[in-house]
């Protein structure tokens, strides 16, 4: 998480749209949704009272609904309330994220602000929006969501590919070797007579 602490920063004292990028960012890690998903969502999608994103037309053309975080949900009502309506013209639709001319902002431009705040804290690998996917994937496993959770979240429809993104780091691993395998807390290999 300290990553993406840093990025934040970064937002913070960079961004010509602070509270838009955050909320980008919070969008996207909160819920684990695609690029060209929050690229498509409308304002309507975003239940703030039930904390939940609608998802329409999702990979497969699917639509699915997904938790999105209290946190995320601030974020994206601050966006809409002190930013959005300063960008916004009669044909920018109903779209949440909107570019500094208020148009509807593509796949690509979303993928561009999350890869400059990340290439900003040292992070310079490819498809900026999906390490967050990854993030939100492989954190959601480690702290105990069921692998089937995560790909419901993730809209996948073969749990091959939710696999590839719940990595598990090898603390949590050795964590949870140590308290569940019989012979980790048996030091000498010796059976034990009472």
């Amino acid at each position: 998480m300290s990553e993406l602490d840093k990025i934040y920063y970064q937002i913070k004292i960079s961004s010509t749209h602070p509270v838009r990028d955050r909320a980008i960012f919070e969008t996207s890690f909160a819920s684990g949704i695609r690029s060209s998903e929050l690229a498509h969502l409308d304002v309507g999608d975003i239940d703030f009272e039930g904390r939940m994103l609608t998802v329409r037309q999702g990979k497969g053309n699917k639509d699915r609904r997904v938790p999105i975080a209290a946190r995320a949900c601030y974020w994206i009502e601050r966006y809409l309330i002190e930013v959005r309506p300063k960008l916004a013209h009669p044909s920018s639709g109903e779209t949440p994220f909107l570019s500094k001319e208020g148009t509807w902002m593509r796949r690509y431009q979303l993928g561009h602000v999350v890869k400059k705040y990340m290439q900003k804290v040292g992070i310079h690998r490819h498809g900026a929006c999906n390490l967050l996917r990854h993030a939100t994937a492989t954190l959601m496993h480690e702290n105990g969501a069921d692998i089937r959770h995560i790909q419901s979240m993730l809209g996948h429809s073969d749990i091959s590919t939710t696999q590839v993104y719940t990595h598990v780091s090898p603390n949590k691993l050795k964590e949870v070797y140590f308290k569940t395998h019989p012979y980790a807390q048996d030091k000498t290999g010796e059976q034990r007579h009472e």
